[in-house]
């Protein structure tokens, strides 16, 4: 009997030392002097059974960043499948006499975030899109167009940039919205001729070219080893745009991105060019927010790559477009256009109709990008182990050394081939979410850190080595 209690001592001793394995590691980085007057959420949830292997702070609500897009990408592919295809429609509406079409030739979007993407490799080009569409159109026996080429973006709502999204981000790329109707992910590069120190670097050019765009430039040139600090300023609808901050002196070009005002009506504008060239003129080139197109003819319908892709393509290059139009898409309905509102609704309630508890969930848009989405660690953690068996969704989670954001941070560590995360990143806030398969059980976690008084890079390698941690014995 003796022999039995000690028997179970020991087990019980060795279980108790495995289970807190984890903890310690949790334990240990929540007493961070940089977490002081900061906030740590924490949780890892063994994905078999269910159970919560270690926590700090797990249902306190925290800004999230990008690691918001595993709850959107999640929803997506549960409710449209990973087959689904966005869908571009060109169209025509009038009639076509003696090779002259007496109305307006239409492209009608439906949200597809990666149309015109120059870094998809599924995706076509936007030089390509644009000859195909204008291939079809001759195609079609129009020799002139007495109308207008317009950009049809009603599918989603007007309002392309968040409410809640902060102005200094709106005229970067990151941060240009969703159409209706996007092109080349919405953004556009803008070179500079670097210069002396102190100085104003010149704009060069923009590519593709936006000729619409008028440019404030009040950039300094910075030390030559000072980095990207410019930043472009200017909202949805809107061609005048501030560039403001500085970057590196010295010589040759430096290239940052900035978000297309408009996509919907520069594609219309690309496309009418195009045309004009090959000999179709036009009346001109606009856009409308609303429509009523029962009256219109088909001429080609233009598919996207499969959602499965733009998941993968969402999550390992944190793309915050494919979510804000993956998040709309989910909300849209017969009645009314694709928008925040019910995108957010839809989403909560899928959850909870898996059980999912939603209290303290504040959800403001699908990338992460306003500093107002709230979300706990346990809600993070809970989604990915409802998801844990879903293939499709398992290949977006970039895996430590291989693949994603990931490749070369953890190359060669204890987390390789150990650990599949998605990061995020804002002002005060470094997060993760996630697999990791420690001491061979596999966890869901979720790893969120705001307000921290060190520097996003401090925190940032803070979170990298305490993940690496928890491979190491």
């Amino acid at each position: 009997m003796k022999a039995l209690i000690l028997v179970l001592f020991v087990f019980i001793g060795i279980a108790t030392s495995a289970q807190n394995h984890i903890q310690q590691r949790v334990n240990a980085l929540s007493n961070l002097a940089a977490l002081k007057n900061g906030q740590l959420g924490v949780v890892f949830v063994n994905t078999k059974t269910g159970a919560i292997q270690a926590q700090c702070n797990s249902e306190m609500t925290l800004i999230p960043a990008s690691v918001q897009k595993t709850v959107t990408t999640a929803t997506a592919l549960k409710k449209l499948g990973p087959d689904f295809t966005f869908k571009t429609f060109l169209e025509y509406e009038g009639i076509i006499e003696d090779s002259i079409l007496i109305g307006d030739l239409y492209i009608r979007g439906t949200g597809d975030p990666t149309l015109g993407s120059s870094r998809m490799a599924r995706a076509t080009k936007i030089d390509e899109l644009v000859d195909l569409f204008a291939d079809k159109v001759k195609r079609t026996g129009i020799k002139k167009i007495d109308g207008d080429i317009i950009g049809d973006a009603s599918f989603f709502e007007s309002q392309m940039a968040n409410a809640t999204w902060q102005w200094a981000d709106l005229g970067n790329y990151y941060a240009g919205g969703v159409s209706g109707l996007n092109i080349h992910e919405n953004y556009y590069e803008l070179y500079f001729n670097k210069g002396v120190q102190g100085g104003t670097p010149s704009v060069q050019k923009t590519q593709p070219e936006m000729s619409n765009l008028v440019f404030e430039n009040e950039l300094i040139s910075g030390p030559r080893s000072s980095g990207d600090n410019a930043y472009i300023y200017g909202g949805p609808y809107e061609n005048k745009r501030f560039i403001r901050g500085s970057i590196p002196s010295g010589t040759g070009t430096f290239k940052i991105k900035g978000s297309i005002p408009n996509p919907a009506l520069y594609f219309t504008q690309r496309l009418r060019q195009k045309l004009i060239e090959i000999g179709i003129s036009s009346d001109s080139a606009r856009f409308i927010l609303k429509s009523n197109n029962q009256t219109r003819k088909y001429i080609v319908t233009f598919k996207s790559p499969k959602l499965q892709y733009i998941i993968k393509e969402a999550n390992h290059r944190s793309v915050n477009l494919y979510c804000e139009s993956l998040l709309k898409t989910i909300g849209k309905n017969t009645k009314k256009p694709g928008n925040y509102i019910d995108g957010k609704n839809i989403l909560m309630d899928y959850w909870r109709s898996r059980g999912i508890g939603t209290s303290g969930i504040h959800l403001y848009d699908g990338s992460g990008l306003s500093p107002r989405n709230g979300v706990t660690a346990t809600f993070l953690a809970n989604i990915l182990g409802e998801m844990a068996t879903d293939s499709v969704y398992r290949k977006s989670i970039a895996l430590a050394g291989r693949t994603g954001n990931l490749k070369r941070k953890f190359a060669g560590t204890k987390a390789q081939d150990k650990l599949w995360a998605k990061s995020g990143t804002m002002s005060r806030v470094c997060s993760y979410a996630g697999y990791a398969v420690v001491d061979g059980e596999e966890y869901a976690f979720a790893l969120i850190a705001n307000n921290f008084t060190c520097s996003g890079r401090q925190m940032r390698k803070n979170l990298d080595n305490f993940l690496i941690s928890l491979f190491e014995k």
